[in-house]
C-alpha cells in the first residue's frame, strides 16, 4: 500500500527515531561496555577513561541519555526539513502489509 500525504504527524516520526535510534545505541552501548569490560579504553566520563565493570555500567547508564539526545536532535531537523519539503511535493510512504502469522493487535488508544 503506498500513500501520498504532505504531512507526517509529529508524533510518529517521534516513535520512529525513538524506535531505530535507541535500538542501535542500545547495541553500541552494550558494544563498547564489553570492550571496556575487557580493557580497550572507548568509554569515557569526565575526560577519564572508564575500563572493567564501571566502564560497562557506565556505557550502559549513559545509553538512555544518548538515545534522548540523538532522537531529539535528528527529530527537529526532520520536522523542519518535512516542513520545507511539505510546501514543494508530497510525501510517498510505501507500508507493507502484516502477514497472519505476525499480526499485531491493533491500538486501543487510538
Amino acid at each position: 500500500m503506498i500513500v501520498h500525504t504532505h504531512k507526517i504527524t509529529k508524533l510518529s516520526l517521534f516513535k520512529l527515531l525513538i524506535i531505530g535510534i535507541g535500538i542501535f545505541q542500545l547495541l553500541t552501548s552494550v558494544f563498547f561496555g564489553i570492550c571496556a569490560l575487557i580493557g580497550i579504553g572507548w568509554v569515557h566520563l569526565n575526560g577519564e577513561i572508564v575500563t572493567g565493570v564501571k566502564g560497562l555500567l557506565t556505557s550502559l547508564l549513559l545509553w538512555p541519555v544518548m538515545t534522548i539526545f540523538l532522537t531529539l536532535t535528528v527529530w527537529i531537523a526532520c520536522i523542519i526539513g518535512l516542513w520545507i519539503y511539505s510546501w514543494f511535493g508530497t510525501l510517498k510512504i510505501e507500508l507493507k502489509e502484516v502477514s497472519q502469522e505476525r499480526e499485531i493487535e491493533p491500538d486501543p488508544s487510538r
